[in-house]
């Protein structure tokens, strides 16, 4: 350490210049894996604690940041958690996972739109399913007209019960419109209608046949 002229205790005075002695320094190592963070507080609660620590040892009275030209190049260089106290650059919260709440939040909309889009086909295909009964419903009138045997009647009303139970089950889930609904009443009306007549019509054609 540099001795100041005068600053040895002695009669007369030991030097008439500053001169180098020797000392004895005290240094609190850390890992150089350690988090940044948690040595940046620490350093900054020995330097506010100094005057407590004072009490039970004064020797932390002698406590100093590092010389700045030397700080990272010294013989024992200094933890960068306690360089970013002594530099006023300690990490935020921000500054350590800004980059991380970023992603998640760019990465949430990519999921939110990825399920926005399951939800959509979903419901397109929940549509095209009652656009596709309503669709079969109108065509069995017609086909009821062609049908000749009891047989094909009986299959025909049978679709129709189906329809009928996809068309309630849709509905209970409040996937359909009431517009849609009615439009399915009227088939499911000209549909039974089709096929009792023409049911009937065959029936008396069967009786009147030699």
């Amino acid at each position: 350490m540099k001795i100041p002229t005068g600053g040895l205790l002695a009669d007369p005075v030991a030097h008439s210049e500053e001169t180098d002695g020797v000392a004895i320094s005290w240094r609190l190592m850390a890992r150089s894996g350690l988090d940044r963070v948690a040595i940046s507080t620490l350093t900054e609660r020995l330097f506010e604690s100094r005057n407590l620590l004072a009490r039970s040892s004064p020797v932390s009275l002698t406590m100093k940041a590092p010389d700045p030209d030397n700080a990272t190049s010294a013989i024992f260089p200094n933890h960068r958690g306690a360089l970013d106290y002594f530099n006023r650059e300690q990490l935020t919260f921000m500054n350590r996972y800004g980059d991380w709440l970023w992603f998640a939040l760019f990465a949430g909309a990519g999921v939110s739109s990825v399920f926005a889009w399951i939800g959509g086909l979903f419901t397109r295909r929940r549509r095209e399913i009652i656009d596709e009964a309503l669709a079969r419903l109108c065509r069995i009138p017609a086909d009821a007209r062609n049908a000749g045997t009891p047989g094909r009647l009986a299959k025909l009303a049978s679709e129709i019960d189906r329809l009928v139970a996809i068309s309630i089950w849709r509905a209970r889930k409040r996937t359909t419109s009431s517009c849609t609904i009615c439009a399915l009443m009227l088939a499911f009306d000209a549909a039974r209608t089709g096929v009792r007549d023409r049911r009937e019509e065959v029936m008396r054609l069967t009786f009147l046949s030699p």
